[in-house]
């Protein structure tokens, strides 16, 4: 995928648009790509049990609705709010910064940031339930990088979730150990620093799970098992407001086209369910005073779910599963 096509495509629409963009729609060679690793998906048992470094897929399927809902019940027995991923960073003494950038600022690459901040979301709950267990931090820039140049290095702008997918599923995801934080300009992203990074890679493959549709009450099965997802957008919250429950709740409208995460954690209070979303545009959103999430994202409720006009020309949105290693 080149920078002509995200040209194309962003052609006529304002410095807003594109600022918070970087999301472009798949063509027919991606769709057929996503089409067969939906079919190559395989159940949650076999995924774990094979370790090897062939890219996996999980179906979404009753068994894979078991295992979320038990997790759930764990969550819940051990108290749901501590596994709010704050929460479980401090509880880990894991520093939130390490490899963590808190915005793409101008470069189009919100695929990167939904897909890292939906594993990382996933890896921090899966690692508590596994006695605390710290997950190495990672920082997928050159996952990012090769999905863009079909096997390449090609650092810009401009990217869907199918690729993205694919390659963190082939290749896996950088340690943050190996490469470095995150930089807007991609100075960690070349051939050199790939080589050296590609056995810490593989050691943190994605495992995609495809989602069947796009209804709150998915994510919130997910959100509710401590699972998060990328997800592909043309509107997202604008801003937030903390609401009579000390939630902060998702307002407004911004309009784009924009990959962004939803999950990781889930909570019902009062009646109302939420569920954690999460930009990649800085600290534009104000801090609950029940759950103090980053400033970096909101919450949604089944009320404000519109807010998220997802689109799978895009790719289908997908919970991104960590092989996770450990430091």
């Amino acid at each position: 995928m080149n920078n002509s096509r995200f040209d194309e495509y962003f052609v006529g629409k304002d410095a807003e648009f594109i600022t918070n963009c970087g999301l472009v729609p798949m063509n027919e060679d991606e769709a057929q790509q996503e089409l067969l690793a939906m079919n190559a998906a395989l159940p949650i048992s076999l995924i774990w049990a094979d370790r090897d470094n062939n890219e996996k897929y999980i179906s979404w399927d009753s068994e894979l609705e078991q295992y979320l809902q038990h997790f759930g019940r764990v969550i819940d027995q051990a108290g749901r709010e501590s596994y709010e991923p704050l929460s479980i960073y401090n509880e880990m003494g894991l520093n939130w910064l390490d490899g963590f950038a808190t915005s793409q600022n101008s470069l189009g690459s919100c695929c990167l940031f939904g897909h890292e901040h939906a594993g990382r979301c996933t890896a921090l709950a899966m690692a508590k339930m596994k006695g605390n267990v710290k997950p190495e931090e990672i920082n997928a820039s050159i996952t990012y990088s090769i999905a863009r140049g079909n096997g390449r290095i090609s650092w810009g702008s401009g990217l869907n979730l199918q690729p993205m997918s694919q390659w963190a599923a082939r290749i896996g995801n950088q340690l943050t150990s190996d490469v470095g934080r995150y930089d807007v300009r991609g100075g960690n992203v070349n051939t050199a620093m790939q080589q050296k990074a590609a056995a810490g890679a593989l050691r943190n493959q994605s495992i995609p799970c495809y989602l069947p549709n796009l209804s709150f009450d998915t994510f919130y099965e997910l959100a509710r098992a401590g699972i998060a997802a990328n997800i592909g957008s043309t509107t997202w919250p604008s801003g937030a407001v903390v609401d009579s429950n000390g939630i902060s709740v998702g307002q407004g409208i911004s309009r784009g086209a924009h990959a962004t995460m939803v999950g990781g954690f889930a909570i019902e209070i009062n009646g109302t369910r939420y569920v954690y979303w999460q930009n990649s545009h800085g600290p534009r959103y104000k801090v609950g005073t029940r759950i103090k999430q980053s400033a970096f994202g909101c919450f949604l409720t089944p009320q404000t779910w519109n807010l998220l006009a997802i689109d799978n020309r895009f790719g289908r949105s997908y919970a991104n599963f960590l092989e996770i290693c450990s430091v």
